[in-house]
């Protein structure tokens, strides 16, 4: 060691080097944060490059463009992260109190994601979404964080550079390299087919979760709109809209996936923590992000389903891991679980039902084993998200008359009419009522609890659609009945598979529970999978890894079958799902030309026939902002200008009930006095409409009020305006097309009994606005859903 003068000017030099560096790497990783939101909102390639050409220089936008949502999702999820961080520096002495680095991460994310959706959620109804705003919340995050993040990346690469390092040690090793590898590989196909990849989309979202949220950037605010209903569903998703804010609206499939990638980090700790050996968690990782994968009905990363799955898991994950945490530290622990529900709440309120049912069965579990520490702190995380969904119900109830609409028959007989007509039509609920099956928007059991098909279906445990997932039964449910077998015969679990096998059958049990009473309909609960694909998962990983360790080998030959298993797992992906190959081919083929630059987003959109041509024509000659009404819900438009609106996501203002049963011209009246001049029809498509049972747009008189302005080369699609501006008549083609089509629809949709119904309704109650009466001993018809 040199001392001296010498020596100690060494010192100083590399000291001050040292933090030169440090200066440096701070400005550089605010700066580039900087540049991302700067790109974004000049460039703007969504807005000003969705029709471009690709030439070199678009191409290269676009390849930055993709770059840099990778980058922001980093960044968004260090900004969540730093949230929770700083919330339990202020609230705990201790700096860490997780166990180790990954359960920090975890514990911060979920934490920090709860806070954020409280402030925004508060910054929503101030009507204060602007760019501004974002940057006045993310910016300091990013700026006075960069200590922690050095940190935080020193002790990755340490972790990464482990792994590798150790690859070459032994056979165990490297199939841990191996598996971790597979594991990555997955998570950035995910990356790239679900975030990155635009198409992934259903009806919902295009005529209502994408229309809310482009009114919500329009508007500034999370305060009611004309996309009515979706108000209830989305006004607390303020994460995506402060990641929409400092990018664009394409940022929510992004989102999803930092959100997803969290939760493959809670199956991980989660099955740790049980399993002897790493493989059987990381091949959680992977099964888990399969299922999500190939799931064919309900795998949306830009709809609010994939966050409400994650933070679902977050919310077993931190009651296990209060349980098995020092008694000191519990707590502090129950705070994390006390803002994680409140937040989870705050985002899809409807969703509490599930969480709510298994922190009271945890709580039954508790008194009985006379736990009653544990049960106070679960009572105590239950009442965080009690107080937050009376809030918000009482929110909604003060702004709208309406406290929740799910399920909507419930809340719709609690309503105030008076209140929600300040807003929207009352007769719009009345058709939600009538217009749908009697099973949906209720409590109501399932005709057969013991109903195979439901079970099966519920849980994805047979051929469904267009997946086989019969090998999943045969090498996780069999093995797994074995090993249960072998446990009652007297081989007892280690204290960690209890802690955390009962909270994972609890929440199972609650969301089967939840399914059968609220959500009849097979549409409803066939989406509920996605929310328990995590549990499935988790629960058929911990029955292997219980069989495993009972098997009465010694610890290497079950290393080797868990190997085995993980690679079985694996090849069997691969031969089940070959009939999906060519379809997964061609859309990663066109993933990474996206990706690459190579071809652009109409492109995209075209492909999966979500750009409709005659809309894409229609907006050229209109401009971007007119509004559009169209006749048939199965045309799908996402181009960055206004879409065209359709029935039912679309309230028209205070003023449905008099647009559907008034005479003509006071239904023109108040479409022009709404702005809404101008109205698509393709008489390909089945209307999903009932205008054409109206007096304005029924067949027998559409041709006294309204002309043609523009139509297509094959003249099956037409754009109608009011006569008087209008380029010509409507043609006797148009009116004997126009009138078999409505003969067709209704074979299907069954719309004209309800418009029937609704006017019968309407004149019994005088045409007033509220309350709105049914007269009693009206029996039930077929509506469209």
């Amino acid at each position: 060691m040199e001392t001296g003068p010498y020596g100690q000017g060494r010192s100083r030099i590399a000291t001050m080097t040292n933090k030169i560096l440090h200066y440096l790497g701070h400005v550089l990783f605010v700066a580039c944060f900087v540049a991302t939101v700067v790109f974004f909102q000049i460039v703007d390639v969504y807005h000003k490059l969705f029709f471009a050409s690709m030439t070199p220089a678009v191409s290269v936008k676009y390849i930055v463009y993709n770059l840099l949502r990778v980058v922001f999702m980093a960044y968004l999820a260090w900004m969540i992260y730093t949230s929770g961080r700083l919330f339990f520096k202020i609230v705990s002495k201790k700096r860490e109190l997780a166990r180790n680095a990954l359960d920090a991460a975890i514990l911060y994310f979920f934490s920090g994601a709860a806070l954020l959706h409280g402030v925004l959620f508060v910054l929503g109804y101030l009507n204060l979404y602007y760019l501004t705003t974002a940057l006045m919340i993310s910016l300091p995050l990013i700026v006075f964080s960069y200590g922690d993040f050095v940190a935080v990346a020193r002790r990755l690469m340490n972790v990464c550079g482990g792994v590798i390092s150790r690859r070459n040690q032994s056979f165990t090793h490297y199939m841990i390299f191996v598996f971790a590898l597979i594991v990555l590989l997955a998570s950035g196909f995910m990356l790239c087919m679900k975030g990155l990849y635009p198409g992934n989309i259903s009806g919902d979202y295009v005529h209502h979760y994408f229309p809310y949220f482009k009114e919500v950037l329009r508007t500034h605010s999370i305060l009611p709109n004309d996309l009515w209903y979706q108000y209830y569903y989305s006004k607390g998703n303020g994460i995506v809209y402060l990641s929409m804010l400092l990018t664009d609206i394409e940022i929510s499939t992004v989102v999803s996936c930092c959100f997803f990638f969290f939760s493959v980090l809670t199956i991980y700790s989660l099955v740790s923590k049980v399993s002897e050996n790493k493989f059987i968690p990381l091949t959680a990782c992977f099964l888990y992000q399969l299922m999500i994968y190939i799931d064919p009905y309900y795998s949306f990363f830009n709809t609010h389903h994939i966050i409400a799955s994650s933070f679902y898991a977050s919310i077993l994950w931190v009651v296990i891991e209060m349980e098995r945490s020092e008694e000191t530290d519990r707590n502090l622990w129950m705070m994390g679980g006390m803002l994680i529900v409140a937040g989870f709440v705050i985002f899809f309120p409807p969703s509490f039902a599930i969480v709510a049912l298994f922190l009271v069965i945890m709580i039954v579990k508790c008194v009985i084993m006379k736990d009653l520490r544990s049960a106070m702190r679960l009572a105590s995380i239950l009442v965080s998200g009690l107080l937050i969904i009376f809030s918000t119900f009482a929110i909604n109830y003060s702004i709208t008359g309406m406290a929740e609409i799910t399920p909507f028959r419930l809340f719709w007989k609690l309503a105030d009419q008076k209140k929600l007509s300040e807003w929207v039509s009352p007769y719009l609920m009345v058709l939600l009522e009538q217009g749908t099956s009697k099973d949906i928007g209720g409590f109501k059991l399932v005709g057969n609890i013991f109903d195979l098909k439901y079970l099966l279906g519920l849980f994805r445990v047979m051929s469904l659609f267009f997946v086989k997932v019969d090998y999943f039964i045969l090498f996780v449910l069999l093995p797994g009945i074995t090993g249960i077998v072998l446990y009652v015969k007297g081989h007892g679990a280690k204290l960690e598979q209890h802690r955390t096998a009962i909270p994972l059958m609890a929440f199972l049990t609650a969301a089967f529970i939840m399914c059968l009473l609220a959500t009849a309909h097979p549409h409803s609960y066939l989406r509920n999978y996605i929310f328990i694909v995590f549990f499935l998962v988790a629960g058929f990983l911990l029955v292997w890894n219980s069989f495993i360790t009972l098997l009465p080998f010694g610890q290497t030959v079950r290393t080797n079958i868990t190997i085995v298993l993980g690679m079985v797992i694996v090849c069997l992906w691969s031969f089940n799902s070959y009939q999906m190959f060519p379809q997964v081919l061609g859309k990663t083929y066109r993933t990474a030309a996206f990706i690459c630059g190579r071809i652009n987003y109409s492109t995209m959109y075209g492909h999966n026939d979500a750009l409709w041509e005659p809309a894409v024509q229609v907006r050229k000659m209109l401009g971007p902002e007119t509004r559009i009404w169209s006749f048939s819900l199965y045309n799908f438009y996402m181009g960055p200008d206004s879409g065209l609106e359709t029935a039912i996501s679309y309230s028209l203002g205070q003023d449905w009930h008099e647009i559907m049963f008034s005479d003509s011209n006071r239904a023109k009246e108040l479409l022009q006095r709404q702005d809404l001049n101008y109205f698509i029809i393709d008489l390909k498509k089945d209307l999903f409409e009932m205008f054409q049972y109206t007096e304005l747009f029924h067949p027998n008189n559409i041709g006294r009020h309204l002309g043609v302005v523009w139509t297509n080369s094959r003249k099956d699609v037409y754009l109608l305006t009011w006569k008087e501006n209008s380029s010509s008549g409507i043609p006797r083609r148009f009116i004997k097309a126009y009138k078999k089509l409505i003969a067709k629809s209704e074979q299907s949709l069954h719309f004209d009994g309800l418009y029937q119904r609704m006017e019968e309704i309407y004149f019994y109650n005088d045409g007033r606005t509220y309350p709105v009466q049914i007269r009693a001993g009206m029996p039930p018809i077929e509506g469209w859903q």
